[in-house]
């Protein structure tokens, strides 16, 4: 099955550093195919025979042991990603004054998800079974952490992607 998975704290900062081509051969490593990343954040693609949460398992395994720590991947089956690309939910908001953020969940978020207080310099805009869709005015991104917000009000981890970025990935 053809999967994507999006790493949570690759090459940000000081943590955490490792070239794309390392990060390739680590998944060829752990017996993953087809290995594919995109940009120098942690976004992978690769065949695999194991189901979701094993693949996820065994990549955040093979990671810690070659010293990435706290990446906990998201990982989406192709078909899933495509259906989530296709989804519009930004409509209303596809202008050039906000950018488009996606918080992705390797678990279902619990009930009251979609209750979460927007207004701190961002607004969500929708909730799936395992993702948090949100805005923020052009230019005031790098100020917000609704990453950091939403796993201290759900209490579990996610990763955050610029929309376009996951839709790249969705191509690949």
């Amino acid at each position: 099955m053809r999967y994507a998975a999006f790493l949570r704290a690759i090459n940000v900062g000081r943590t955490n550093r490792v070239q794309m081509a390392s990060l390739r051969e680590l998944c060829l490593g752990l017996g993953f195919e087809q290995v594919a990343t995109y940009l120098q954040s942690g976004n992978l693609v690769f065949d695999a025979e194991e189901e979701e949460h094993a693949v996820a398992a065994k990549l955040e395994a093979g990671l810690a042991r070659a010293g990435l720590k706290r990446t906990h991947p998201v990982v989406r089956a192709r078909e899933e990603l495509r259906a989530l690309t296709q989804s519009r939910p930004f409509s209303g908001y596809e202008g050039p004054e906000t950018r488009q953020f996606v918080t992705l969940f390797r678990d279902r978020l619990p009930d009251g998800a979609a209750t979460f207080v927007s207004g701190h310099g961002f607004e969500i805009t929708g909730v799936r079974e395992r993702e948090v869709f949100w805005v923020v005015e052009a230019g005031r991104e790098r100020g917000v952490d609704v990453n950091g917000m939403l796993e201290k009000k759900l209490r579990m981890p996610g990763t955050t992607r610029y929309w376009h970025v996951v839709e790249a990935v969705a191509a690949l």
